[in-house]
């Protein structure tokens, strides 16, 4: 079985500039009809996190913190909230 190589170093800034960019394209895009606002952002949020997990561009520790900061940032939950769920 082929083990995965993370990405080199100087392409690190790159990922996460792209990962970022990509859920909040997501999350400032319009909101298609018959989903809710928050779900959007969720969706959003989701990318972001599944983007920066692929590329391992930042460690999967700091990755796993992103939606209890930015969840509570765009409204979609409280931050006591975000920590139980």
């Amino acid at each position: 079985m082929p083990t995965m190589v993370p990405i080199k170093k100087s392409l690190r800034p790159v990922t996460v500039l792209a990962g970022s960019i990509l859920g909040i394209g997501v999350i400032v895009s319009p909101v298609p009809e018959g989903v809710s606002p928050g779900a959007w952002m969720v969706l959003g949020v989701t990318l972001w996190m599944a983007f920066w997990w692929l590329t391992e561009a930042l460690p999967v520790s700091v990755t796993a913190l992103l939606p209890l900061v930015i969840l509570p940032v765009l409204g979609v939950f409280d931050f006591k909230t975000a920590l139980s769920r």
